[in-house]
Order: C-alpha cells, then structure tokens, then sequence
C-alpha cells in the first residue's frame, strides 16, 4: 500500500505519521498543494489518502482553486472506499464533501486539552481499542457537523465534534494526533502574536504559546496511541488485499 499525504502548508506536515507509516511499511508520498504544476494523481490509482492540517476555510475554493480538484479527488477516496485519514483542515473537508456543514466555531480551541470517547464509540466494538480519554494537541477556529451515517467517535469539552468515522476506512480528526516538539514549536512561533492575544481573549480555551511548548509531558502517549488510531483503518485493507490475493 503506498499513501498520498495532501499537505497544505509547509509548517504543518505530516510529523509523527511518518513514523507510524515506517513502522507500519506504508510508503508515504507528499502532495503540496498550490504547488505550481502540480496534478494530483487519478483517483482510480490511490491506495490510501491522508489530508493534513491548514489555515483555510473549506469554502475558499475562490482563494484556493487547488481546493476544487482536493475536493474531488476525496470524494472519489471515498467512494472507492480506500483508508482515508483526515486532520483539522482535512477532517473539514471531508465533512464538506459529505454533506455536512463547516463553520465558525463558538470559540477557538487551541491547546492540549483531553479528548473522550462518545458514548455512540463506547457501544461500539470497533472503538474497544480506543481509550476512553486522552490528552490531544488542538488548533482550530472552525469546526464541523458529523456527516449523515458517520459515527460520532470523540468530543472535547471546547468542541463536541472532535473525531468521526464514515464508513469503515476514513476517520476525521479535529485535533492534531501528528504533533511533534519541532511541529508545534515551528507553529507556535509562526503564530505567536495571533495566539497571545486569541488566549487573551478566549482564556477558557486557548493556551498561552508558554504553556502549549511547556506540555512536553503529552508526545510520547500520542506516539503510542497512533496505532492504536490508524492501523484498524490501514492496515486492514492490507490485510484484505493479501487475503483476496492468496
């Protein structure tokens, strides 16, 4: 199986991934998007999509016209039914892909702030492996609905629509599960100013840039529950190619 990773922006790659696809054997390719010249591949060749994180809104397709063809060549992921992985700006897009509304969120949640499994997860067999509660790094302003016949997976106390999966290979995350020190460093300072006076102004949830970079406490947990995240979703295709091959 190889992966396309559509990355937006240059500070926000795909970080702790690359090393859960190493230790997976998923080879990752790397996509820019508004890259001059760059064409994205034929829908009917990918094995497995992984859209990233960035500052746009999902409905910018005027200031982007990348964000048209992105937009298709997801919709066609998921109708092909490959394992599918998208993070904040990702997540949005498949959710505006699907149906569901994107929008301003009542408050920016930026910050680690724990994460919990929903009840609808927690009866569900296919969640046994997720924890009932984690602490995750978030930075977002929008948010989105849960598309009609996703599962509602995750929320937070900031955000009720944290995490959802459509179908049974593409899970959305509104929080960063890739976040790394050098990821978040480089953010943090890109953003610094922005983030300094949205904390003062939203104290409840958004962090300081002080006390998001004095976290360092949280990375080594979400490095560990990566697999526990991702490999039902990719890993399982694998393993059904392999079984329709033998």
């Amino acid at each position: 199986m190889k992966v396309l990773v559509l990355q937006h922006v240059r500070h926000e790659g795909p970080a702790a991934l690359t090393q859960w696809a190493q230790e997976a054997n998923i080879p990752l390719s790397t996509a820019f998007m508004g890259e001059n010249g760059l064409v994205l591949p034929d829908p009917a060749s990918l094995e497995g999509l992984i859209i990233l994180g960035g500052p746009m809104n999902v409905d910018e397709e005027a200031q982007y016209p990348w964000m048209t063809a992105e937009k298709r060549l997801i919709e066609a992921a998921l109708g092909r039914e490959v394992p599918v992985l998208g993070i904040c700006l990702g997540a949005q897009l498949m959710a505006d892909v699907l149906g569901a509304r994107v929008g301003r969120h009542v408050a920016p949640e930026i910050g680690w702030f724990d994460v919990y499994k929903t009840p609808e997860a927690a009866a569900d067999a296919r969640f046994d492996h997720w924890p009932d509660r984690w602490t995750a790094l978030h930075w977002h302003g929008d948010a989105f609905e849960i598309p009609a016949g996703a599962t509602h997976v995750a929320q937070s106390d900031a955000c009720a629509h944290q995490a959802y999966l459509y179908g049974e290979n593409a899970l959305a995350f509104q929080c960063h599960p890739e976040v790394t020190p050098q990821w978040l460093a480089g953010l943090t300072q890109l953003e610094y100013d922005a983030l300094r006076a949205q904390h003062a102004r939203y104290p409840d949830s958004v962090q300081s840039p002080e006390a998001i970079l004095a976290q360092t406490r949280y990375y080594d947990p979400l490095k560990a529950l990566l697999p526990r995240l991702l490999d039902p979703i990719f890993l399982r295709r694998q393993e059904r190619h392999r079984e329709k091959k033998g």
